[in-house]
């Protein structure tokens, strides 16, 4: 039997609700970000003792402290990836129907992806390919792609985009919408369907690529290399 979709509730759309989100959003980015700490120190203890209770002509355990250095330096990239999360955990939010599905979808979009602890996401990565529907499309009839899986194509009903700091939400807003959530300000939308909406993004992408071809305002335009930066 074909196992069904599960389907998460859409999160609420008032300042109050978005705060809810925020709060329970950053509890469980601290959490991970607390797990993967315990997990560097008891890595790192791991190792010591290795190197302490066995000689370099033992394989056997040679070979085990190889992995678990390995395991370690794995483990110290993710703790990266939670510090980022933690700091500001998503800076987008998309919500689409996909008409070949029964109710309508909704992602928050960050700089890295947070999931819960049954490995459920709650933020997606900005480079999965249905992120790449924020920053390449207006609200409408859109599609994005899937490598070795095709091509879908959604109704994207809301591309909204917050600014977060010390944990706080300073505002939001949706695209191509005069209602803002907090003082707000005229978001000027890219009819190219190219713009990158958050500074965050065009931050990242900055150190990644070492130019300055996203620039750190809301009409900078996302470079061609967007497209391929897919998980």
């Amino acid at each position: 039997m074909k196992e069904k979709k599960t389907f998460r509730s859409i999160p609420g759309l008032s300042r109050e609700e978005e705060e809810k989100q925020l709060a329970d959003i950053l509890t469980i980015a601290q959490g991970n970000l607390e797990h993967t700490r315990e997990q560097i120190r008891s890595l790192s203890e791991e190792v010591y003792d290795l190197m302490e209770t066995y000689g370099p002509k033992d394989k056997e355990a040679l070979s085990l402290l190889r992995n678990t250095q390995a395991q370690l330096e794995d483990t110290k990239r993710n703790l990266v990836r939670c510090e980022k999360a933690r700091k500001k955990p998503y800076f987008g939010r998309i919500d689409f129907r996909d008409q070949k599905l029964p109710q309508e979808e909704s992602y928050y979009v960050g700089r890295v992806g947070i999931s819960d602890k049954d490995s459920e996401p709650v933020v997606i990565d900005w480079r999965a390919p249905v992120a790449s529907i924020y920053y390449e499309n207006s609200t409408g009839l859109c599609q994005y792609e899937v490598k070795n899986h095709g091509t879908y194509e959604v109704d994207l009903k809301r591309k909204r985009t917050y600014e977060i700091e010390n944990d706080q939400l300073k505002d939001f807003f949706d695209s191509g919408q005069e209602q803002k959530g907090g003082a707000g300000r005229d978001h000027r939308h890219d009819p190219a369907g190219t713009e990158c909406d958050h500074p965050d993004l065009a931050e990242d992408e900055h150190h990644r690529s070492g130019s300055g071809r996203f620039r750190k305002n809301h009409g900078g335009h996302a470079p061609d290399l967007l497209h391929s930066l897919q998980l």
